[in-house]
């Protein structure tokens, strides 16, 4: 668990005193605090430094804490970095307005140091839990798909040592299930399908004689006509496939 001391804490304000008073509470609860007087200036140190949160005051001269916010989430390296504004006002409007611009919370003046404290805490530990939760789930999708990319390369070299052991029995056609294959993934290509139609169609046409396996070598490599009844048994290959791949998905 992340300690207070490790937390760094942007306040943004044109009043000197909230600013002193701001740190004052924030650095005896051990945190890092810097301060600026300016949205100008919270931009510029910004751009080379990245603290856990800013406290940004709403009602600055020449750039207020809504245009200041705006500026920020504008910056993709920035725009993940929490933000809890500083207000006087009771207005609902402020705090509507504020929540839209993409702020976290809201933190009335004069400030109470409890209040402070524990929402600064809060929101801290809730941006960390999410940054976490977040790598974790890309964690998991990366494993997984990794995972995925390999059953599909053993699914692929499978299929293929498969089709190779049918060419292999059919000496008149041998190579024709990987030809076949690759023409109609060629055709598929030419005709606008997706990869994923494209690879399918590969694998259906590495696959259309895999019935084969169930016909005898004699009758596959007869060397003269078949007759009648031998030319019913192949004429099965089509159905015999059909159950073979029906078993296979079972």
């Amino acid at each position: 668990m992340n300690k207070h001391m490790e937390m760094w804490i942007l306040v943004v304000d044109d009043n000197t005193a909230n600013l002193k008073v701001a740190n004052t509470i924030l650095s005896e609860a051990g945190m890092k605090v810097s301060c600026v007087k300016s949205g100008e200036a919270a931009v510029k140190f910004l751009q080379f430094n990245r603290p856990d949160l800013i406290l940004l005051d709403v009602h600055m001269p020449e750039m207020d804490g809504f245009e200041t916010i705006s500026t920020i989430r504008k910056n993709e390296e920035l725009s993940d970095i929490p933000v809890i504004f500083l207000t006087a006002d009771n207005e609902g409007e402020t705090e509507t307005r504020g929540l839209h611009a993409g702020a976290m919370d809201f933190i009335k003046k004069p400030f109470v140091p409890d209040v402070l404290l524990l929402r600064v805490k809060h929101t801290i530990a809730l941006t960390r839990l999410q940054a976490d939760l977040s790598r974790e789930v890309e964690d998991k999708t990366r494993e997984v798909l990794e995972q995925h990319k390999k059953r599909e390369a053993l699914f692929i070299q499978t299929i293929k040592a498969l089709s190779g052991a049918i060419d292999a029995k059919d000496t008149y056609t041998n190579g024709h299930s990987s030809r076949v294959a690759e023409y109609s993934r060629r055709i598929a290509q030419k005709a606008g399908f997706s990869n994923k139609e494209q690879n399918d169609i590969y694998m259906i046409g590495l696959l259309h004689d895999v019935g084969k396996i169930g016909i005898s070598n004699a009758i596959i490599n007869k060397p003269s006509a078949l007759n009648d009844e031998e030319y019913e048994i192949i004429k099965t290959h089509p159905a015999m496939g059909e159950k073979i791949l029906h078993i296979s998905q079972s």
